[in-house]
């Protein structure tokens, strides 16, 4: 069974990737130059003694 799902895991993999390489515009949108880090104020604090 194991054997099975682990094809089948590869072969959608495949058939994704070959699918997207052929249709460039089917893939999810990404920001063009990354995601830029932020914080939050609690992080930028240093705990109280």
């Amino acid at each position: 069974m194991n054997t099975d799902l682990d094809a089948l895991a590869t072969r959608l993999y495949v058939t994704v990737d070959d699918l997207l390489i052929a249709r460039p515009d089917w893939r999810p949108q990404r920001p063009a130059v990354g995601i830029t880090p932020h914080s939050c104020p609690t992080q930028n604090s240093s705990p109280s003694r």
